[in-house]
């Protein structure tokens, strides 16, 4: 997915290059911090799985003068069931994936006291156990997260540059 901030590119025609180069860099570091709280807030709003499980599939890297781009990719494994309230009863295991709608019971599911995570025999023998896991962040981003993408974009990259613009150009009206 790729977002560009519009007025950009005239700034450039028009300013010094170092000082674009300040304003482009701080405008798209603080619109990328802001997408990725929207992005959080928007799965943890739909899903029921905590910040630091979600931020522990997340990388990051902010804009640099050399590179104008702030990348967000979610990645990583898929996380466990365990991370979505999974509770052990005598019929299984309960698990709330999504906080709209109710738990879910996982048929003869069991999660041992000496590992981590929530485990289903394949057959009727004791091994081989298989681990469940529950939707990946990938799928769980791309659901609900891109449209608050958008939104805090359109929303604030316009008072975002504006402020940083003001903020480079009244530098040299201050008095040290």
């Amino acid at each position: 997915m790729k977002f560009e901030v519009r007025g950009l590119k005239y700034l450039r025609e028009a300013l010094d290059p170092k000082r674009y180069k300040k304003i482009a860099t701080r405008t798209v570091n603080k619109l990328g911090a802001q997408a990725k709280t929207a992005v959080n807030r928007a799965v943890r709003g739909t899903y029921n799985i905590s910040r630091e499980r979600l931020d522990a599939g997340l990388y990051l890297r902010r804009a640099t003068w050399e590179n104008p781009v702030f990348l967000l990719k979610f990645k990583g494994r898929s996380p466990g069931l365990q991370h979505f309230d999974a509770r052990q009863t005598r019929r299984g295991v309960t698990v709330k994936v999504k906080k709209e709608g109710g738990r879910k019971v996982v048929q003869g599911a069991f999660m041992p006291a000496s590992i981590e995570g929530v485990y289903k025999r394949e057959g009727a023998a004791r091994l081989p156990i298989k681990r469940l896991y529950g939707p990946d962040i990938v799928g769980m981003v791309n659901e609900v997260g891109i449209d608050s993408v958008q939104k805090v974009l359109d929303e604030n990259a316009e008072r975002i540059l504006s402020h940083e613009f003001d903020f480079e150009m009244g530098k040299n009206n201050r008095s040290v």
